[in-house]
């Protein structure tokens, strides 16, 4: 008896708890390299972290142009030949609609610049994010810009937003779209990709 209460208890007591919001604050520029700075805070806990650190600096070795290259765009060619696919397309965006609704934005600010090798890829793709963009300017008080970019293959980024996440209605929604054979399609057919 005593062990079913302790065990109803923790549990109400976790769904409470998710109940409150995730408070995060970041801001990002991403050029040849990428930079952050991220905030986040939970009931008492508070967590800082700055990208790269201005405390300590580690030289990492860098692996090839020509590798890095070819991975990257193995991996993106991989992934966008996934998404062409109907039904997965339609069920990631479902999931991205469900996701959006768990959070409340209270600014936010997001330029895109991007550019593929291949301009059919770029207008193919700016097809999916241009509705998502003017979907999140219309929920959300937004600034969002979108520049796409058909003469040369390139990526520029920056951004920076105040918002809270409803923990149990996005934890919801990923715990069913994880089960979704959908995603293990998408988790399978990527690794896949990735390996060839």
């Amino acid at each position: 008896m005593w062990t079913v209460l302790i065990i109803t208890s923790i549990f109400l007591l976790l769904i409470v708890a998710l109940l409150i919001p995730l408070k995060v604050s970041f801001s990002y520029q991403l050029e040849q390299t990428l930079s952050f700075k991220l905030r986040l805070a939970w009931l008492f806990v508070s967590i800082q972290k700055e990208y790269p650190s201005k405390k300590k600096k580690i030289k990492a070795k860098k692996p090839s142009k020509a590798k890095k290259t070819h991975i990257q765009r193995r991996s993106f060619k991989a992934f966008l030949s996934l998404i062409k696919d109907h039904k997965l397309r339609r069920h990631l965006f479902h999931y991205f609609k469900r996701a959006i609704r768990s959070l409340r934005f209270h600014s936010g600010k997001f330029y895109l610049h991007l550019g593929l090798d291949d301009p059919a890829d770029t207008g193919w793709v700016s097809g999916i994010i241009i509705p998502v963009f003017l979907h999140m300017q219309r929920q959300h008080v937004l600034d969002m810009r979108y520049d796409p970019d058909f003469s040369q293959p390139i990526l520029e980024s920056e951004g920076q937003s105040v918002f809270e996440i409803h923990l149990l209605t996005l934890l919801i929604s990923t715990f069913f779209f994880t089960l979704s054979p959908h995603t293990f399609k998408l988790v399978l057919s990527m690794k896949k990709g990735f390996q060839t």
